[in-house]
């Protein structure tokens, strides 16, 4: 039993009752946002099995412990809450195919500060999941290069070639820092659809720069701390 998130034996059974009696899957969704917790599950892995955010989760189990099963049962809006029409609608359907947000409370905050329309946290959910809206994870995919860029600095290099003289060589140089690279994370994401994420090399712990010498093939390789930063003046002096 999770000590964050704690249930008597009386309660789990109650929620156990409840959730084989109901009909309507909100309701069991609800029911088991605050059931699993209680059984030893994280946060996390709640909301990822409900394709829900986090912070909905803890918002159930705060209501329940308030408000009992009844608490769980209510889905009305309150009275003074508005809904977006259509049009509305159609226009934060196209925001969220652009933009990627990781809770429920920013898309209510965002719909609130567009059209001054305020969504409770659980309304906004029930709305994206209206609109074919899941909870899910991103998808990792690996950088693309540019293909005219590759074709323009072929062309560049055979030039080069052509042009030196002999006794001049030509170096390739590049730095590298292979202690960083993006983590994907959850998001509101439309059903069906991926949202991608260009995985790169970043700065963070070390950077390696490398020189070959195209001529005769020799290479050579130079560590720096991350506080080292890679610029054009740190090249000119390592060549």
């Amino acid at each position: 039993m999770s000590s964050r998130y704690p249930l008597t034996a009386q309660e789990i059974a109650d929620l156990e009752v409840a959730h084989r009696k109901t009909l309507v899957k909100c309701y069991a969704d609800r029911l088991k946002t605050v059931y699993l917790p209680g059984k030893g599950w994280s946060v996390t892995q709640v909301a990822k099995s409900l394709m829900i955010d986090r912070e909905t989760v803890r918002n159930h189990y705060k209501r329940y412990r308030k408000g009992g099963l009844s608490a769980l049962q209510k889905f009305e809006a309150d009275g003074s809450e508005s809904f977006l029409n259509e049009l509305q609608k159609q226009a934060l359907d196209q925001h969220l195919h652009k933009n990627l947000y990781l809770t429920a409370k920013e898309i209510a905050h965002y719909v609130e500060q567009t059209w001054g329309i305020s969504y409770s946290e659980s309304g906004i959910t029930q709305l994206l999941c209206r609109m074919g809206y899941a909870y899910k994870k991103q998808r990792l995919v690996p950088g693309k290069a540019d293909a005219e860029k590759q074709r323009t600095f072929v062309q560049c290099y055979e030039a080069l070639k052509a042009s030196k003289a002999p006794e001049d060589a030509i170096y390739f140089m590049d730095a590298t820092h292979p202690h960083h690279n993006p983590v994907a994370g959850y998001g509101w994401i439309k059903r069906g659809q991926d949202h991608e994420i260009r995985s790169h090399t970043g700065r963070q712990r070390l950077n390696i720069n490398g020189v070959i010498n195209t001529v005769n093939l020799q290479a050579t390789n130079c560590f720096s701390e991350s506080r080292h930063t890679i610029h054009s003046s740190l090249y000119s002096h390592y060549l």
